[in-house]
């Protein structure tokens, strides 16, 4: 989905993922949120560090977030950078290193964030209630995981389910700014298939 704005400088939008709580179980509680934010971190051709420094001078970032209807890859640059933005975001989106240290790295992120809605009661409170309330349906799961769920998952967990997850079927992309549709549409399919 193209939203075309003439003149706009910058260029933003997200490679939606299908499924959200319909894509885990209870075992592996959070594998989307940890696979999506450990892909952004770094590609097989471009180490993390190298990312970071491409992104900051260009002005653009790459995110990743989860819910339970859906995953995303989202992204801002600028127009007059999108060509190069474009080689960087595809890059770690289909080719993630999913190097040891990212891993680590995010994985500490992600737990220190769990353990910290841990001790607020609104939280615990919502979690509980959502349990009790999904119980036997798919919103059950905790998408952002449990920090039980979210320590076990291994490396291979990760490959294995990024290669699953990144099916053109369960892909969709939205982006909003000054571009060609026959120019993105090229983009998607010599990235993406």
């Amino acid at each position: 989905i193209l939203k075309r704005r003439a003149n706009s400088p910058t260029v933003a939008g997200g490679l939606f993922v299908r499924g959200g709580a319909r894509n885990i179980t209870e075992k592996n509680a959070g594998i989307e949120n940890l696979t999506l934010s450990a892909a952004i971190e770094a590609s097989k051709n471009r180490p993390r560090q190298t990312v970071r420094r491409e992104l900051a001078s260009m002005g653009s970032a790459i995110g990743a977030s989860v819910t339970n209807d859906y995953s995303v890859f989202s992204f801002g640059t600028t127009k007059q950078n999108f060509d190069r933005f474009w080689e960087i975001f595809s890059d770690v989106v289909v080719n993630p290193s999913f190097a040891e240290d990212d891993i680590k790295r995010t994985r500490e992120q992600i737990l220190t964030g769990l353990r910290e809605a841990g001790t607020m009661p609104e939280s615990a409170l919502e979690a509980l209630q959502d349990r009790t309330m999904y119980t036997g349906h798919p919103y059950a799961h905790e998408v952002l995981g449990t920090v039980s769920t979210i320590s076990a998952i291994s490396p291979a967990d990760l490959r294995a389910y990024h290669k699953n997850i990144m099916e053109t079927s369960r892909l969709l992309f939205v982006v909003v700014g000054d571009i060609e549709p026959d120019v993105l549409k090229a983009k998607i399919t010599a990235a993406f298939g």
